[in-house]
């Protein structure tokens, strides 16, 4: 599921791991960033991402094999994306429940 999407890079020594996750984490093709030993972990949503935040600092990521808990992060990101779409549609819908149904519909009461 998360093969071919799972990347590590190196942090700069000037840097903090934890910075670089938080840059990592801001990038809209970015799934999950986790820190593992001074370097950062993370699945991209798509192959081959170009992220602004890893060349601003000179760094190239490394494609590493996929891990039990990238699939894992992965079906979770697209359950909450899968709810958000839910609500959106739902709020949409109930949107027209209010006064202007009343109105467009008519309020049910005899003339």
């Amino acid at each position: 599921m998360a093969a071919g999407r799972c990347y590590e890079t190196a942090c700069p020594a000037s840097m903090p791991v934890r910075v670089l996750q938080s840059r990592l984490l801001d990038e809209p093709a970015v799934v999950d960033a986790v820190p593992v030993h001074g370097a950062v972990h993370f699945i991209a949503g798509k192959t081959s991402p170009q992220l602004d935040s890893l060349a601003a600092e000179g760094l190239t990521p490394k494609p590493v094999p996929e891990r039990l808990e990238d699939a894992f992060m992965l079906l979770l990101h697209a359950d909450e994306a899968e709810q958000a779409s839910g609500k959106a549609a739902v709020a949409h819908l109930s949107a027209g429940t209010g006064k202007d149904r009343d109105t467009k519909m008519g309020s049910g009461k005899a003339n």
